[in-house]
């Protein structure tokens, strides 16, 4: 995570907090007061992007229940299902035999001398897709009551889960002197993963009726784990070959931001 947004989040956890003691000042027989539909179930749905390695746009959907345990804090789990593809497009990194990348392409036509030699690799499939079970918690920023019609909140919701980085194959071709002279393909099979993660975000609740809410949240995501980011920059094997040239899979976080809007049902 980048310094930026680690401030945001300190931010936003320094928010949060703030608006949730000064909500206790209305006293601690008002806060705990109970409500006529303190339990809901929902359904969201959104779109992801992805802001690290080379993955690119993707959807959630997610099923959930709660329960109003006071005018500021709500709890409750979620299933979650979330796909992302990614930016590969055919033959766009290249490799040379002296280790680094080509600085001009098999036929490019930039002033300067590109390499003699280099490897030109294409890769397709890899997409990644998770099924998540996570606990949340949401922290009013404006007290709940019977009659709210607008409820903004922030949420964290930390997840466990297992993911999927499809099948993918890789198309190394060597070029001499803009020719081509070997091609190899090797295809990887599709992985399933052990991913930890969490959420944070602030959101809105509508209530236009006291059975129905319409809610709308923006969620920063990370999910960690083993073999599970396409990342095309940490691609530096020790000796470029058209034999040997890895698939661009490392381990680490898988950043996201979701826009998701949902409805829930107030029991």
């Amino acid at each position: 995570m980048t310094l930026f947004k680690s401030k945001l989040l300190i931010l936003f956890v320094l928010v949060v907090t703030w608006f949730t003691a000064s909500g206790q000042d209305a006293g601690r027989a008002e806060v705990q007061q109970r409500f006529d539909r303190m339990h809901f179930s929902s359904f969201s749905f959104g779109l992801v992007k992805g802001s690290s390695g080379d993955y690119d746009k993707g959807w959630q959907a997610e099923v959930g229940y709660g329960k109003r345990l006071n005018k500021l804090i709500t709890a409750g789990a979620n299933i979650t299902y979330l796909t992302l593809g990614n930016t590969y497009n055919g033959y766009d990194f290249y490799v040379s035999e002296s280790d680094e990348p080509s600085a001009f392409p098999p036929g490019s036509t930039t002033d300067g001398d590109p390499y003699d030699e280099s490897i030109e690799v294409g890769i397709s499939g890899g997409n990644f897709s998770s099924f998540s079970l996570s606990g949340f918690v949401r922290m009013n920023l404006t007290p709940y009551s019977d009659n709210s019609k607008v409820v903004v909140f922030g949420f964290i919701k930390p997840s466990v889960g297992i993911c999927f980085l499809s099948a993918m194959t890789k198309e190394a071709r060597l070029v001499v002197d803009f020719e081509y002279v070997n091609t190899t393909y090797v295809d990887r099979e599709s992985t399933t993963s052990f991913v930890a993660g969490v959420s944070v975000g602030p959101g809105i609740e509508f209530l236009p009726t006291k059975n129905l809410s319409l809610t709308t949240h923006v969620g920063f995501n990370s999910q960690f784990g083993n073999k599970i980011v396409l990342d095309k920059s940490a691609f530096r094997p020790s000796t470029a070959t058209v034999s040997n040239v890895d698939f661009p899979v490392t381990s680490g976080a898988l950043i996201s931001l979701s826009f998701t809007l949902g409805l829930q049902y107030n029991f």
